[in-house]
């Protein structure tokens, strides 16, 4: 099975609201270096959706995700520090991970870093 296949069930289990199942398929695919299944699964590990809330395992799979180009894991690393709720508020890597997401392609990054001084 491949990756994009291996998302695709994760998707539909995570959209059903069955995150046990949906972490498993996106720790298949996030395995296989699979950028949207690395972003699927640390959100679950960023909410505690069927497996353990775990918000550092979280920055370290969005991390992963960030360095193999996907804008989505650097958005949510961006918002992660920016708000610091559970992560620890840091400003100047929120704002570097904007400005990755921009570089990316990200609309909504590049908006942000227009509308907001960091």
């Amino acid at each position: 099975m491949s990756p994009e296949e291996m998302q695709i069930k994760a998707v539909d289990y995570h959209d059903a609201g069955d995150y046990i199942s949906a972490a498993y398929w996106y720790k298949k695919a996030a395995d296989l270096n699979y950028p949207p299944s690395i972003e699927g699964l640390a959100f679950l590990y960023a909410n505690g959706y069927g497996v353990a809330k775990n918000t550092q395992l979280a920055i370290t799979l969005y991390k992963r995700g960030a360095t193999l180009g996907d804008s989505h894991c650097m958005m949510a690393l961006a918002w992660l520090y920016y708000f610091g709720e559970e992560a620890p508020g840091d400003l100047r890597q929120a704002k570097y991970w904007f400005e990755m997401a921009k570089r990316a392609g990200d609309k909504d990054a590049a908006e942000f870093l227009s509308t907001h001084n960091l």
